[in-house]
């Protein structure tokens, strides 16, 4: 499954590389973790099914809760926790790909913090 994506990146091309290298640092290396990819908040709770499936194809995701905040102006944010996983390259390249995918694909904001 693949996101249309209007740019390749952010701020400049080495930035999945080093959000790799600052996932390895914050989860720690060769340790084995569960992990919270938050996004949100969002307001437009149309992008959610496409959200959910992308981050469900890319990710091995255990949970999934959408929470939503507001009266007037309802703002919607989903929390994935994966898996527990091996915090090793190839791992934490998925993960930042995914990341920088989620932002650039649906404008959104993800944090990623250990389970």
């Amino acid at each position: 499954m693949e996101l249309k994506l209007e740019h390749e990146y952010l701020a400049d091309e080495n930035e999945r590389e080093e959000a790799k290298a600052y996932f390895t640092d914050l989860l720690g290396e060769s340790s084995i973790k569960a992990i919270n990819f938050v996004v949100g908040p969002y307001k437009n709770s149309e992008i959610e099914d496409e959200l959910t499936k992308y981050i469900e194809f890319k990710l091995d995701v255990s949970n999934c809760d959408i929470y939503e905040k507001g009266w007037i102006f309802k703002k919607r944010t989903a929390s994935f926790t994966l898996k527990p996983l091996q915090i090793n390259s190839e791992n934490m390249s998925l993960l930042a790909d995914t990341f920088y995918d989620v932002i650039l694909g649906f404008n959104v904001r993800v944090d990623v913090a250990e389970a």
